[in-house]
């Protein structure tokens, strides 16, 4: 069976939003886009989503868009984040 926007009951694909890098997510037409998507799939009851923000303006930017499908940095950056410093600090402990 083919799916498509228009005729498929069960299922409701995003337009391809997580092609769109996150230097080019805020561009008024990207923007457009994502929100016609966001509204489409609102429309057939499901729930959006596709980015991960990294702030709270982020989270609240997808809330206020109609995105219901909201995820919170990804574990690479999360371990970074968290990972990174300590490392660091203890190259610098253990080369004194």
């Amino acid at each position: 069976m083919n799916c498509t926007m228009q005729n498929c009951s069960s299922f409701v694909p995003l337009p391809l939003l997580l092609l769109v890098t996150m230097t080019l997510h805020k561009h008024p037409e990207v923007v457009r886009s994502i929100q016609k998507g966001v509204e489409l799939v609102s429309r057939k009851g499901k729930f959006s989503g596709g980015f991960v923000p990294q702030s709270k303006d982020d989270i609240k930017w997808l809330l206020d868009m109609g995105m219901r499908f909201i995820t919170y940095e990804v574990d690479s950056s999360m371990i970074q984040t968290h990972v990174g410093g300590i490392t660091d600090w203890f190259h610098e402990e253990a080369n004194k």
